[in-house]
């Protein structure tokens, strides 16, 4: 999910600097960035698994679970 989001703000911030440095007018500047910005938008929510929240959700329960192990080995 790293190598996701990683690749994701790379591909904003080329884009970004791609957009402006070519020789474009502000308005068609504007336009251009709306544009692409909606297609990546698109693009990424492809990549945003559909059950997040389970996802996130498991993680947190590990989490509190590891949590709950050290303090037993600590004797607490």
């Amino acid at each position: 999910m790293a190598f996701a989001a990683g690749l994701l703000f790379g591909t904003l911030v080329g884009a970004a600097g791609a957009a402006l440095v070519a020789p474009a007018s502000g308005r068609e500047l504007r336009g251009s960035i709306g544009n692409k910005a909606k297609k990546l938008a698109v693009k990424a929510s492809d990549l945003v698994p559909h059950d997040w929240d389970a996802i996130v959700e498991e993680e947190f329960t590990k989490q509190i679970v590891d949590n709950i192990e050290s303090l037993r080995a600590a004797g607490l």
